[in-house]
């Protein structure tokens, strides 16, 4: 499948590390961000290529936080407008997290295992 991942800029080495393993299990990760560096200022083509990038996905992952960052919750709902299953890793709180397509993970290999699990039933399908 392909997946974008959602996280604050300021984690790309750790979403490096986490594309590795989505790929290393077959998916493929559109998110060009995580190859960075982006520029301090975002551009308009940035936010573009962003959205285009979210509509590309078959799956958006978002890794929730305490702390506020308005860009992801932004991808989070691009991603759910456009129909696409959202996996909310972490413990971050959001009303918006129990809305139906909304899937729960407690780290990356929990993620894995939700994507896997849709893989199975279209599968089937």
């Amino acid at each position: 499948m392909k997946v974008y991942l959602q996280a604050r800029y300021c984690r790309i080495d750790e979403m490096r590390e986490v594309a590795k393993r989505f790929e290393a299990r077959g998916h493929k990760v559109v998110s060009s961000w995580i190859h960075g560096p982006i520029d301090d200022a975002p551009t308009h083509e940035t936010a573009i290529m962003d959205a285009r990038e979210v509509m590309d996905a078959d799956v958006s992952v978002h890794f929730a936080e305490p702390t506020h960052s308005s860009g992801r919750y932004f991808e989070l709902g691009f991603a759910y407008a456009l129909g696409k299953t959202c996996v909310i890793v972490g413990q971050g709180k959001c009303v918006f997290y129990a809305l139906p397509n909304m899937q729960r993970a407690d780290d990356v290999a929990g993620a894995l295992d939700v994507i896997d699990g849709l893989i199975l039933v279209e599968t089937e399908r």
